[in-house]
Protein backbone atom coordinates (compact mmCIF):
# COMPACT_ATOMS: atom_id res chain seq x y z
CA UNK A 1 0.00 0.00 0.00
CA UNK A 2 3.02 2.33 0.11
CA UNK A 3 2.63 3.53 -3.41
CA UNK A 4 -1.29 4.38 -3.24
CA UNK A 5 -0.29 6.15 0.33
CA UNK A 6 2.50 8.47 -1.50
CA UNK A 7 0.38 9.44 -4.58
CA UNK A 8 -2.64 10.34 -2.51
CA UNK A 9 -0.06 12.44 -0.65
CA UNK A 10 1.67 14.01 -3.47
CA UNK A 11 -2.19 14.88 -4.92
CA UNK A 12 -3.05 16.63 -1.59
CA UNK A 13 0.27 18.43 -1.11
CA UNK A 14 -0.23 19.80 -4.71
CA UNK A 15 -3.30 21.45 -3.81
CA UNK A 16 -1.73 22.83 -1.08
CA UNK A 17 1.21 23.67 -2.76
CA UNK A 18 -1.21 25.52 -5.05
CA UNK A 19 -3.13 27.54 -2.36
CA UNK A 20 -0.31 29.12 0.08
CA UNK A 21 1.39 30.16 -3.35
CA UNK A 22 -1.91 32.51 -4.50
CA UNK A 23 -1.83 33.22 -0.80
CA UNK A 24 1.35 34.72 -1.01
CA UNK A 25 0.80 36.24 -4.31
CA UNK A 26 -2.41 37.98 -2.81
CA UNK A 27 -0.69 39.29 0.04
CA UNK A 28 2.39 40.60 -1.79
CA UNK A 29 0.10 42.47 -3.87
CA UNK A 30 -1.63 43.95 -0.35
CA UNK A 31 2.06 44.84 1.07
CA UNK A 32 1.04 42.18 3.73
CA UNK A 33 3.81 40.69 5.32
CA UNK A 34 4.03 36.55 3.77
CA UNK A 35 7.45 35.38 5.03
CA UNK A 36 5.35 32.63 6.92
CA UNK A 37 3.65 31.67 4.16
CA UNK A 38 6.54 31.74 2.00
CA UNK A 39 7.79 29.36 4.99
CA UNK A 40 5.79 26.92 4.80
CA UNK A 41 5.75 26.92 0.77
CA UNK A 42 9.34 25.75 1.02
CA UNK A 43 8.22 23.00 3.54
CA UNK A 44 5.30 21.97 1.49
CA UNK A 45 7.49 21.32 -1.72
CA UNK A 46 10.10 19.63 0.25
CA UNK A 47 7.77 17.22 1.52
CA UNK A 48 6.18 16.81 -1.44
CA UNK A 49 9.33 16.56 -3.70
CA UNK A 50 10.69 13.86 -1.01
CA UNK A 51 7.49 11.80 -1.17
CA UNK A 52 7.68 11.51 -5.37
CA UNK A 53 11.80 10.92 -5.16
CA UNK A 54 10.00 7.29 -2.94
CA UNK A 55 7.65 6.97 -5.95
CA UNK A 56 11.07 6.96 -7.87
CA UNK A 57 12.29 4.79 -5.71
CA UNK A 58 9.70 2.47 -7.14
CA UNK A 59 10.71 2.14 -10.67
CA UNK A 60 7.56 4.56 -11.74
CA UNK A 61 7.02 8.28 -12.20
CA UNK A 62 4.85 10.26 -10.19
CA UNK A 63 1.40 10.97 -12.68
CA UNK A 64 -2.61 12.11 -12.46
CA UNK A 65 -4.90 11.89 -15.12
CA UNK A 66 -5.42 14.77 -17.77
CA UNK A 67 -1.80 15.74 -16.92
CA UNK A 68 -1.28 17.29 -20.13
CA UNK A 69 -4.21 19.07 -20.32
CA UNK A 70 -3.44 20.81 -16.89
CA UNK A 71 -0.57 22.02 -18.56
CA UNK A 72 -2.22 23.63 -21.50
CA UNK A 73 -4.99 25.01 -19.25
CA UNK A 74 -2.09 26.44 -16.46
CA UNK A 75 -0.18 28.42 -20.00
CA UNK A 76 -3.24 29.63 -21.15
CA UNK A 77 -3.93 31.23 -17.49
CA UNK A 78 -0.12 32.44 -17.44
CA UNK A 79 -1.09 34.94 -20.44
CA UNK A 80 -3.74 36.73 -18.28
CA UNK A 81 -2.29 39.03 -15.35
CA UNK A 82 -3.30 38.45 -11.89
CA UNK A 83 -5.70 41.42 -11.52
CA UNK A 84 -7.50 39.85 -14.60
CA UNK A 85 -7.45 36.41 -12.26
CA UNK A 86 -8.82 38.11 -9.59
CA UNK A 87 -11.59 39.38 -11.23
CA UNK A 88 -12.61 36.74 -13.05
CA UNK A 89 -12.51 34.24 -9.54
CA UNK A 90 -15.50 37.71 -8.81
CA UNK A 91 -17.13 37.91 -11.42
CA UNK A 92 -16.76 34.11 -12.15
CA UNK A 93 -16.89 35.06 -15.46
CA UNK A 94 -14.93 35.50 -18.91
CA UNK A 95 -12.41 33.69 -20.85
CA UNK A 96 -10.41 33.71 -17.69
CA UNK A 97 -12.63 32.44 -16.06
CA UNK A 98 -13.17 29.37 -18.07
CA UNK A 99 -9.64 28.38 -18.30
CA UNK A 100 -9.71 28.65 -14.21
CA UNK A 101 -13.19 26.39 -13.80
CA UNK A 102 -11.67 24.13 -16.60
CA UNK A 103 -8.83 23.55 -14.36
CA UNK A 104 -10.45 23.47 -11.47
CA UNK A 105 -12.79 20.40 -12.42
CA UNK A 106 -10.18 18.49 -13.46
CA UNK A 107 -7.57 19.17 -10.18
CA UNK A 108 -10.88 18.35 -8.24
CA UNK A 109 -11.57 14.89 -9.79
CA UNK A 110 -7.57 13.92 -9.26
CA UNK A 111 -8.26 15.06 -5.70
CA UNK A 112 -11.41 13.04 -4.97
CA UNK A 113 -9.87 10.35 -7.38
CA UNK A 114 -7.02 10.05 -5.15
CA UNK A 115 -7.21 6.87 -3.53
CA UNK A 116 -7.82 5.07 -7.03
CA UNK A 117 -4.91 6.88 -8.76
CA UNK A 118 -2.66 5.23 -6.07
CA UNK A 119 -4.32 2.10 -6.41
CA UNK A 120 -3.96 2.31 -10.28
CA UNK A 121 0.02 3.62 -9.61
CA UNK A 122 0.03 0.18 -7.52
CA UNK A 123 -1.11 -1.88 -10.53
CA UNK A 124 1.43 -0.21 -13.29
CA UNK A 125 4.47 -1.14 -10.80
CA UNK A 126 3.53 -5.00 -12.09
CA UNK A 127 3.32 -3.83 -15.51
CA UNK A 128 6.86 -4.21 -17.69
CA UNK A 129 8.76 -0.89 -18.34
CA UNK A 130 7.70 0.09 -21.50
CA UNK A 131 4.52 -0.95 -21.42
CA UNK A 132 3.63 1.19 -18.17
CA UNK A 133 5.18 4.28 -19.74
CA UNK A 134 2.92 4.25 -22.23
CA UNK A 135 0.34 3.44 -19.80
CA UNK A 136 1.59 6.29 -17.98
CA UNK A 137 1.42 8.81 -21.30
CA UNK A 138 -1.90 7.69 -21.73
CA UNK A 139 -3.03 8.59 -18.88
CA UNK A 140 -1.86 12.32 -18.66
CA UNK A 141 -3.23 13.16 -21.98
CA UNK A 142 -6.33 10.72 -20.46
CA UNK A 143 -7.25 8.54 -23.70
CA UNK A 144 -6.17 5.28 -24.77
CA UNK A 145 -4.94 5.62 -28.17
CA UNK A 146 -3.54 2.59 -29.09
CA UNK A 147 -3.86 -1.19 -27.49
CA UNK A 148 -1.67 -1.95 -24.88
CA UNK A 149 -0.77 -6.03 -24.66
CA UNK A 150 -1.25 -7.27 -20.50
CA UNK A 151 -1.97 -10.34 -18.89
CA UNK A 152 -5.80 -10.67 -18.42
CA UNK A 153 -6.16 -10.47 -14.84
CA UNK A 154 -3.72 -7.08 -14.29
CA UNK A 155 -4.89 -6.11 -17.17
CA UNK A 156 -8.99 -6.09 -16.33
CA UNK A 157 -7.78 -4.13 -13.14
CA UNK A 158 -5.89 -1.57 -14.47
CA UNK A 159 -8.99 -1.04 -16.66
CA UNK A 160 -11.48 -0.72 -13.79
CA UNK A 161 -9.25 1.61 -12.49
CA UNK A 162 -8.89 3.69 -15.71
CA UNK A 163 -12.60 4.21 -15.88
CA UNK A 164 -12.65 5.10 -12.02
CA UNK A 165 -10.34 7.87 -12.86
CA UNK A 166 -11.93 9.22 -15.77
CA UNK A 167 -10.24 7.48 -18.89
CA UNK A 168 -12.47 4.76 -20.61
CA UNK A 169 -10.58 1.52 -20.74
CA UNK A 170 -11.59 -1.76 -21.29
CA UNK A 171 -9.62 -4.92 -21.59
CA UNK A 172 -10.42 -7.53 -24.58
CA UNK A 173 -8.31 -10.49 -26.57
CA UNK A 174 -5.46 -9.41 -24.28
CA UNK A 175 -5.32 -5.60 -24.30
CA UNK A 176 -5.91 -2.61 -22.67
CA UNK A 177 -8.00 -0.67 -25.71
CA UNK A 178 -10.13 2.76 -25.72
CA UNK A 179 -13.33 0.90 -25.16
CA UNK A 180 -16.78 1.08 -23.08
CA UNK A 181 -15.92 -0.43 -19.51
CA UNK A 182 -19.41 -3.25 -19.40
CA UNK A 183 -19.94 -2.19 -15.74
CA UNK A 184 -21.44 1.23 -15.07
CA UNK A 185 -19.99 2.76 -11.74
CA UNK A 186 -20.43 5.99 -10.27
CA UNK A 187 -18.47 8.06 -7.47
CA UNK A 188 -20.33 8.76 -4.68
CA UNK A 189 -18.63 10.81 -1.25
CA UNK A 190 -20.05 8.73 1.88
CA UNK A 191 -18.94 10.54 5.39
CA UNK A 192 -15.75 12.06 3.86
CA UNK A 193 -14.55 8.43 1.85
CA UNK A 194 -14.90 8.01 -2.16
CA UNK A 195 -16.15 4.71 -3.35
CA UNK A 196 -16.79 3.82 -6.46
CA UNK A 197 -20.61 1.28 -6.69
CA UNK A 198 -22.22 0.34 -9.54
CA UNK A 199 -24.96 2.51 -10.73
CA UNK A 200 -27.56 -0.20 -9.96
CA UNK A 201 -27.07 0.75 -6.68
CA UNK A 202 -26.31 4.69 -6.31
CA UNK A 203 -29.66 5.66 -5.81
CA UNK A 204 -30.30 3.18 -2.70
CA UNK A 205 -26.57 4.41 -1.13
CA UNK A 206 -27.49 8.70 -2.16
CA UNK A 207 -31.01 7.57 0.38
CA UNK A 208 -28.33 6.19 2.68
CA UNK A 209 -26.41 9.82 2.83
CA UNK A 210 -29.37 11.86 2.89
CA UNK A 211 -30.84 9.79 5.90
CA UNK A 212 -27.70 10.06 7.85
CA UNK A 213 -27.39 13.64 7.30
CA UNK A 214 -30.92 14.20 8.21
CA UNK A 215 -31.00 12.43 11.20
CA UNK A 216 -28.03 13.40 12.41
CA UNK A 217 -29.34 17.05 12.02
CA UNK A 218 -32.17 15.85 13.91
CA UNK A 219 -30.04 14.70 16.95
CA UNK A 220 -28.34 18.00 17.66
CA UNK A 221 -30.86 19.73 17.51
CA UNK A 222 -32.60 17.60 20.12
CA UNK A 223 -29.59 17.77 22.14
CA UNK A 224 -29.36 21.52 21.73
CA UNK A 225 -32.92 21.36 23.16
CA UNK A 226 -32.26 18.86 26.14
CA UNK A 227 -29.47 21.09 27.71
CA UNK A 228 -32.39 23.85 28.51
CA UNK A 229 -34.93 21.84 29.35
CA UNK A 230 -35.96 18.72 30.65
CA UNK A 231 -37.77 16.69 28.12
CA UNK A 232 -41.13 14.89 28.64
CA UNK A 233 -41.53 10.85 28.85
CA UNK A 234 -42.34 10.85 24.65
CA UNK A 235 -39.72 13.61 23.91
CA UNK A 236 -37.26 10.85 25.48
CA UNK A 237 -38.85 8.16 24.01
CA UNK A 238 -38.45 9.98 20.43
CA UNK A 239 -34.61 11.09 21.28
CA UNK A 240 -33.51 7.44 21.75
CA UNK A 241 -35.39 6.06 18.59
CA UNK A 242 -33.86 8.81 16.67
CA UNK A 243 -30.27 7.29 18.31
CA UNK A 244 -30.94 4.02 17.65
CA UNK A 245 -31.82 4.85 14.31
CA UNK A 246 -29.17 6.32 13.25
CA UNK A 247 -26.61 3.90 15.25
CA UNK A 248 -28.09 1.31 12.56
CA UNK A 249 -27.49 3.85 9.69
CA UNK A 250 -23.59 3.87 10.94
CA UNK A 251 -23.83 0.26 10.78
CA UNK A 252 -25.71 0.09 7.15
CA UNK A 253 -23.00 2.31 6.14
CA UNK A 254 -19.84 0.75 7.44
CA UNK A 255 -20.93 -2.11 5.83
CA UNK A 256 -21.25 -0.38 2.10
CA UNK A 257 -17.58 0.93 3.01
CA UNK A 258 -16.06 -2.24 3.69
CA UNK A 259 -17.68 -3.58 0.78
CA UNK A 260 -17.19 -1.30 -1.99
CA UNK A 261 -13.14 0.15 -0.25
CA UNK A 262 -12.15 -3.70 -1.19
CA UNK A 263 -13.16 -3.69 -4.64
Amino acid sequence: MQVARLFEEVIKLNKKIAEVSYKISYYKRLGKDSISLEEELENLIKERNKKIKEIQNHNLEFFVPFEEEIKKLNDKIKEYSIEQIDLALRKKQGSAWELLKGRALLTKNNLLNSKAIGKLAEFLIGVEEEKRKKLIYFIRIGEITEGVEIEEELGRKIAKYLNRVGIKANYEDGKIVNKEFPIKEVRIELDKEVIYVPKEVEEEILKLKKDLQDISVKIQIKNAEKKIRVFSKGEEEEFERLQKEYLKLLKKKEEVLKKYNEE
